[in-house]
Formats: structure tokens, sequence, C-alpha cells
């Protein structure tokens, strides 16, 4: 029972490729080769306080469940719209997550930025870490994955793509984003051995999906519903697919450690007479038109899977069942972190936590967030201080008026030009004083931050006109520019000499 959609298929915007199935990257050797940068990463991690993450630049702060991230200075998403993006991105989120927390027992770790990377329309599991064997990984991951030290919970990480491409209609308002992506985690890799040896004609793309002619009653790892016409063809049933109904097959579940071999129907396979490229991959998304193939059916167990992998190590009784996942909000360093987005990711968390109860019929379960209290933001509402200055004159603004809702001491760090790249975020007072050298507008910006990491930035708009030469031992140049003071020294210097000569 698998749902033919893949992590990536869009029907709306923004605009998305017609065949968006291949943009799953979980599996490929792109995404693996990052695995080891961000392994090493990780375990190398400098432990910081919530706040200013000193090897990446992140400003880390953990709001509610979520752990909001903003990338201050370092510029680590870029645009945040191409692969390259997505991996130092996603690089530097994971190592300052690590950082600000050293002792999270988080099971997985989810991306979703406050953007959608439009370049790549996609998402992807990385795995991180590996204490099952039978599920097939040495088929598709290095076997160095393997881990059973319990000192690194950490499985994997899930990079969601932003919120908006999340919760479109054509995922079911993320139910198929969610469970595809986090299925990846144990499926689906698997072989099986009729008793001729290995054979991995059930998987499909990337060898991580099910094949389009496995019969897994629309799983979210993908396959498809047939229905034998008993004429030698096969339609695929789209009208079975249902929403609500849970989208992980029996064999999903054992390979998820939720159930035992016993729970674990005999299932079908297709061999299609057919075998050319055109017809490898039979369109049967739900909600599409049925496709009816040639084919002839075999019959697997599980105990076919057992003889390839062998069996599943911990089994169902010993396996985990109750999940913690870190929810990291990405932000891009010009990004502002938007009050009614994190309520809508907070209510959209609960459906998906009764979404994974759903789809494992209530034998595992899913809690999001870190370990602590909530905690609010700073409050402020605007910065003190005037929208017209003169260039060359030390100005004073303030944002003094900034309380914590819990009461915690404030720290400040100030921005004098949010248009200059090389203007960065510097600690400071609440009231801050500024030189400003040239004229023209600029907007400014205050970070304020309480003793939890939890941020506000505020930002004033000003216009800095032309100096007064007789205030700031300046000359204002034919352009209107102050001129430099050294060759304002040198002009009144020679005007003193010729001064003196005349008498």
């Amino acid at each position: 029972m698998l749902i033919a959609a893949a992590a990536v298929v869009l029907l709306a915007t923004p605009p998305m490729p017609a065949n968006a199935r291949e943009a799953d990257l979980s599996h490929s050797p792109e995404v693996q080769r990052f695995r080891e940068d961000l392994r090493a990463r990780r375990k190398n991690a400098t432990p910081h306080a919530l706040g200013a993450s000193p090897s990446t630049g992140m400003t880390v702060s953990d709001i509610g469940r979520v752990t909001v991230m903003r990338d201050a200075t370092r510029d680590s998403w870029e645009s945040g719209n191409g692969i390259d993006d997505v991996f130092s991105g996603t690089e530097d989120s994971v190592t300052a997550f690590f950082e600000a927390h050293p002792d999270s027992d988080a099971d997985f770790v989810v991306i979703i930025q406050d953007w959608v990377n439009t370049a790549f329309p996609g998402a992807f599991y990385l795995p991180l870490e590996n204490d099952t064997t039978g599920i097939g990984y040495q088929h598709s991951v290095p076997a160095e994955l393997f881990d059973d030290d319990l000192s690194t919970p950490i499985e994997g990480f899930l990079w969601l793509n932003g919120y908006d491409f999340l919760v479109l209609p054509t995922f079911d308002g993320g139910r198929i984003l969610w469970g595809q992506e986090f299925g990846h985690r144990w499926g689906a890799f698997i072989n099986v051995d009729t008793g001729s040896g290995l054979d991995d004609t059930v998987l499909g793309r990337q060898s991580a999906h099910w094949s389009r002619y496995l019969d897994t009653e629309w799983s979210w790892m993908e396959g498809n519903d047939w229905t034998d016409n008993l004429d030698g063809t096969f339609t695929s049933n789209v009208a079975t697919y249902d929403t609500l109904t849970s989208h992980f097959s029996p064999l999903d579940l054992y390979l998820m450690g939720l159930v035992g071999t016993a729970a674990v129907p005999s299932f079908v396979q297709l061999l299609p007479a057919d075998t050319s490229d055109a017809a490898a991959a039979p369109d049967a998304w739900p909600g599409g038109n049925a496709t009816t193939v040639t084919a002839t059916s075999r019959v697997l167990t599980i105990q076919d899977v057992i003889r390839a992998e062998g069996p599943r190590v911990p089994s169902h009784l010993d396996s985990e069942k109750d999940f913690d996942v870190a929810i990291v909000y990405a932000l891009r360093r010009d990004d502002r972190i938007r009050p009614e987005r994190l309520a809508q990711l907070e209510a959209r968390l609960d459906l998906f936590a009764q979404q994974w109860i759903d789809d494992t019929l209530g034998f595992a379960s899913v809690t999001f967030g870190v370990a602590g209290t909530p905690n609010a933001p700073p409050v402020l509402a605007a910065i003190d201080g005037p929208i017209s200055v003169k260039a060359g004159k030390r100005t004073s603004f303030d944002a003094g008026a900034a309380t914590d809702p819990e009461g915690q001491p404030l720290t400040y760090e100030w921005r004098w030009d949010t248009d200059n790249p090389d203007s960065f975020f510097v600690a400071g007072d609440a009231s801050q004083g500024h030189t400003f050298r040239d004229k023209g507008p600029r907007t400014i910006e205050v970070s304020v931050r309480d003793a939890g990491g939890a941020e506000t930035i505020v930002s004033l708009d000003i216009d800095v006109k032309a100096g007064d030469p007789e205030s700031c031992g300046c000359t204002l140049e034919g352009s209107g520019s102050p001129a430099p003071f050294g060759a304002s020294f040198l002009l009144a210097a020679l005007a003193i000499a010729m001064q003196r000569r005349r008498r």
C-alpha cells in the first residue's frame, strides 16, 4: 500500500517539475558524501550556550517546541536556492544545534526553512547512525554506517525544504512528505531470496523506494495497489487511496521494528511482460488515472525477506518505538522570525504527531522539541532614535524598552547597514551610539536576546544627510560627499601658509 507520490510532486506554487519524484535525494551520491562531512562536524562540535554559535555564525533560539536558527553572519544558506546551499546550510544548522544542545537525546533532527528552495523542489532523509540489521542498509549505504553506540542516539535528519512547500495540498498538507522522508529511516532497501539468490526487483527508483509493481496498498514508501483482472492484466486501484488511513504496509511496520513476522501477510509482486524503460514505472499516482499492465504475479513472504537479509535485530520486542524529534526552523541572514508562522508550525506538529500514531497503527509515537521550558522571545516595539541624522555626527539609538516575558536578562547586538553585506551584528548596550560617515538611506537593526537564546530583531529606517563641515572637521566635495579629514587639514594648512607669505 504505497503512495506512488515520492517526496516531491508539486501541482501548485511554487512551480516544480512535472515528474518531481527524482527530487528525493535521500540516497543520491551527493547526499552520501555529505553524510560523512556532517558526521565529523557533529562529533567535533564545541558545546556553547544558546545564542550565537561561534563556529557557524548561527543564532540559536528555543521557542516553544521549535529551535529557531538564523544564519546571522556567515551566509551559510547563501540564497538558499541551490543544492550546495542546502548542504552548507543544513551542515551548519545541525552543527549549531548540537553545539547548543550537547546533551540532546533527539533521535532525529528535522530542518524546515522559512523559504522554499525553488531551484531544488525536493526533500531528503540523511542517515547518520544505524543500530539495526536485517533491513537492507548494506545494499544502499556504506557498511561503516552501522553504529550501536548508545552515547550518540541521533539516527539521522530530515530536510523538508520550506514550510510552504511542506504543507502543499499536493502532499496532503504534509502527510506524504513527512511520511516518506521519515520512512526512509528504515526503508525501502531490502532484497528477497525465493531460493535463487538475492533479488532486488521489489525495489524501484534509487533502490530506496518500493517498485511500482509491488502491491503495497499505497505505502508511503511507494508501490501500488493492484487489482487482478483475471485475464492476465492488472489495474492500479487508485480508488482505494485514502489520505486518512495508514500508509505503512505490514512489511514497512516489520522493517520499522513495530510488528513481528506473524503480522506480515504474504504480498504480491507483478512481473510485467513489457520490461522496457517506458513501462518500468507505470504511472499510478493516487487520484490519477488507473494504469493497466500485462503481467504475471508471484507471491512473496516475510521468510523470503529474512532469507536475504537475516532476521531484524533488534526485533519488534526490543526496538525503539517512541522517538524524540528536534525541529529546526531555519532563517537566512535577513529573514525575520514571524510569530504567526511559528504558531502555524506548532499546530502542524500536533497533526504530524497524530499522523505518526495513525500510520503506525498506534505502535509508535513521536515527541517534538528539546527538553526544557518553552521560551518566549523578548518584546520590543521599536528602536527609539531619530529618523534623520547627519553624516559625521555621533547619534544615539535606544532599545532599552525591550522586555522579556520570563524576566530573563537581555543582551543587545547592533547592525548599522542592512544593505551592506559586510555589515554584521556587533555586541553593544541597550543604548548605542554610532557615527555614519556617508550620506544616504540606511536601515539599522538591533538583535535582542534573552538568556535562553530567544531572539527578536527590530529595524529602523533612517536618512543620513550630508555632514556639517564646521562640526565634523570635513569639507564637502562637488558631489556632496564629505572629503577625508586628512585632505581638509592639508587645504587648511596651505591656506594659512599662503596668508603668512602675503604678510
